[in-house]
């Protein structure tokens, strides 16, 4: 089976379950799915935060994650950005004014 790279989960930084140490929280690489996009957004708690730019500043593979979910939300942002090709309206019968729908 070929190696996986770059999937949070596949192990945990420094050995252990999520707990308190000191004032700073420990987080695993399982749980960075859930929080990055809180994350980039710089949102949720300040101590949620810290924790988790601390484990990406030790684990490569969570960082790599991170840097494609930044990637994904750019390309995302990007497309909807574009004005939809008047050609597509007709392949898919609809007129623009019915697929003008409020793009976020």
């Amino acid at each position: 089976m070929p190696e996986r790279r770059n999937v949070p989960g596949d192990r945990v930084s420094n050995g252990q379950a999520s707990r308190k140490r000191g004032a700073v929280m420990t987080i695993r690489c399982d749980e960075i799915p859930d929080r990055a996009s809180d994350w980039i957004d710089a949102e949720g708690r300040r101590r949620d935060r810290l924790a988790l730019a601390l484990h990406l500043a030790i684990c490569s593979d969570c960082r790599g994650y991170v840097r494609g979910l930044k990637q994904t939300r750019r390309l995302v942002a990007a497309a909807l950005r574009r004005p939809v090709d008047p050609a597509l309206h007709q392949r898919l019968g609809l007129s623009p004014a019915e697929d003008e729908e409020p793009r976020p």
